[in-house]
């Protein structure tokens, strides 16, 4: 919700600390997991904890997965964080038609993502800024809720000034699906 000025940079200062809040959070229930199996939300967190550890189906985040694979520079370490990152992205998409937990993974993402995603992120990886155009396509598909809005459009647009024209090329799935549906 926040949209200073600073472009790219100024939105990542607070977009990675709200990721690191998310995760500090999840830290804190997952050493809480058993007592909360055992309380009034255990059906809810089974459900969710089903719906995250299944294997994506789709093929939304195929792109994005190849550019990370063939990617220069990227630790072994780092490379799978990013496939993670990726793979929970995908089972976002995968969800969107069920009406269920359609939009679950927006909430989720920031917390399931591995700190090495994070950390690419703070130094502004190019491939790892592509992948969070992914995510960015994930709240466009989610815009009807009031906490997430137009940011899907609002993120896209700050990569794509970041990255410049030599990039877009590996921004035209989450690009051409959001302008399809603006139109």
């Amino acid at each position: 919700c926040r949209r200073e000025p600073g472009g790219l940079e100024g939105f990542l200062a607070h977009y990675v600390q709200c990721i690191e809040m998310n995760r500090s959070i999840y830290t804190i229930v997952r050493a809480a997991w058993p007592l909360l199996l055992e309380s009034e939300l255990e059906p809810i967190l089974s459900w969710s904890s089903g719906n995250t550890s299944q294997p994506p189906r789709g093929n939304h985040c195929q792109r994005i997965k190849e550019l990370i694979e063939k990617a220069e520079g990227l630790s072994q370490e780092e490379r799978e964080a990013c496939l993670t990152a990726i793979n929970y992205l995908q089972l976002g998409f995968d969800a969107l038609p069920d009406g269920a937990n359609r939009f679950g993974m927006i909430f989720t993402w920031t917390m399931l993502a591995p700190p090495e995603f994070t950390n690419l992120l703070s130094v502004k990886r190019p491939e790892v800024l592509i992948l969070l155009s992914y995510y960015a396509l994930l709240l466009h598909y989610g815009r009807s809720m009031w906490q997430v809005g137009d940011a899907g459009v609002y993120i896209l647009g700050l990569i794509e000034e970041y990255l410049g024209s030599e990039r877009h090329e590996w921004l035209e799935y989450p690009r051409s699906a959001i302008m399809k549906d603006l139109e």
